[in-house]
């Protein structure tokens, strides 16, 4: 079944950050989630899904996006390449740049206004 298939995506989805592809693990660490924030959950679990039907629905391998497969090695691919010159770390890149952006998006802004 779709929906069954989707669940267990979706968990696994969670899990693959820390290289654990387990439902088990993902629930937990969706639930991880769900304590610090409830919008966050709902964040977390629509990107999850949302990635996951935009790649199938331009013809990606399902199995494969499952796996994470086709993010890890396009942006291994990039990082690497963009990376390597100047001996920064492409593994741990994409993690650290996502941190910065979520830790900047949180802070809060002056308005940036003319006022004449």
């Amino acid at each position: 079944r779709f929906d069954s298939f989707l669940l267990k995506t979706t968990l696994e989805g969670f899990s693959e950050v820390f290289i654990i592809p387990s439902i088990w693990a993902g629930l937990l660490i969706l639930i991880g989630i769900l304590i610090d924030s409830r919008k966050a959950t709902v964040y977390a679990i629509l990107g999850n899904v949302l990635g996951f039907v935009i790649v199938a629905m331009l013809g990606g391998n399902v199995n494969n996006i499952n796996q994470g497969l086709l993010l890890t090695v396009l942006l291994n691919l990039g990082l690497n390449t963009i990376l390597e010159p100047i001996g920064l770390p492409s593994v741990t890149m994409p993690f650290i740049l996502a941190t910065w952006i979520m830790l900047f998006a949180g802070r809060p802004h002056r308005n940036i206004e003319n006022k004449n």
